[in-house]
């Protein structure tokens, strides 16, 4: 096998393995899986196009010779970084619907836990704030800390 066939198939093995390990690490691990890739890629790449340009002096001064692997070299570069942008773009992607699913998980827990603990008094009361301020649930403007009661005097139906 020659030099440059070797390095590419070097390039391609590692590829290979980076992306096999990221199967079974963690969103973050994956994304360095992406960005490893993608300088690896930015490696062969510009090893390609440094090729390129020596041969292109190297022809200034000798006869011409067709030499591919330096083309070759580019394009598997090219190839790489692609693949390394597709590993970091898929993890975004599945990064942020999981953060979505936990902001939605988050939020349905806390609407249980606001039923939970609005007084009875208060159910279906359009006045009814439920915000907790400095460890204080505030309930509303005329009871802030709830009624005095289990019947409130100024409870409206919330009509929404």
């Amino acid at each position: 096998m020659k030099k440059p066939e070797f390095l590419a198939s070097l390039a391609i093995i590692a590829v290979i393995a980076l992306c096999r390990d990221a199967t079974m690490l963690t969103p973050k691990a994956i994304q360095n899986t992406g960005e490893y890739i993608i300088m690896l890629g930015g490696v062969v790449f510009l090893a390609g196009i440094t090729l390129i340009i020596i041969a292109e002096v190297i022809n200034l001064f000798t006869d011409p010779q067709p030499d591919s692997y330096p083309a070759l070299m580019v394009v598997v570069g090219v190839i790489i970084l692609l693949l390394g942008f597709v590993v970091l773009t898929t993890n975004n992607a599945i990064e942020t619907a999981q953060r979505k699913k936990r902001e939605r998980q988050r939020l349905e827990a806390r609407q249980k836990a606001d039923e939970i603990l609005k007084p009875e008094a208060c159910q279906g009361c359009k006045h009814y704030h439920g915000q907790i301020y400095e460890g204080n649930r505030f309930n509303c403007g005329m009871h802030p800390y709830g009624p005095a009661s289990d019947v409130c005097l100024d409870w409206q139906a919330n009509i929404c």
